[in-house]
């Protein structure tokens, strides 16, 4: 979702024109729904106690997000199994 949501491109220009026109249009149309809909789905999760709730559905979020770019930067892409692994550090094992 995050490559074909607004592209590691479209948030290199977030970052280095965080008011631009284009940045400002991303946050409000793309970025902050489809983060306010991540974050209720986390937190859902967190209520039904199958993801820690010692973090806040939000930080969970944003560290994901944060990690795929940073893994895009990084190493070139993704890592093959980044979504598992990433799911992995929140899991609460039963």
């Amino acid at each position: 979702g995050l490559e074909r949501g607004i592209g590691v491109l479209a948030f290199a220009t977030l970052l280095n024109e965080p008011e631009s026109a284009f940045s400002r249009l991303c946050r409000s149309k793309l970025l902050t729904p489809r983060l306010a809909l991540l974050t209720d789905i986390v937190a859902e999760l967190q209520h039904m106690g199958r993801i820690r709730s010692d973090v806040s559905a939000e930080t969970i979020v944003l560290l994901m997000a944060g990690s795929y770019f940073t893994a895009s930067a990084t190493q070139g892409g993704a890592p093959q199994h980044w979504a598992r692994s990433a799911v992995e550090a929140f899991w609460k094992d039963e």
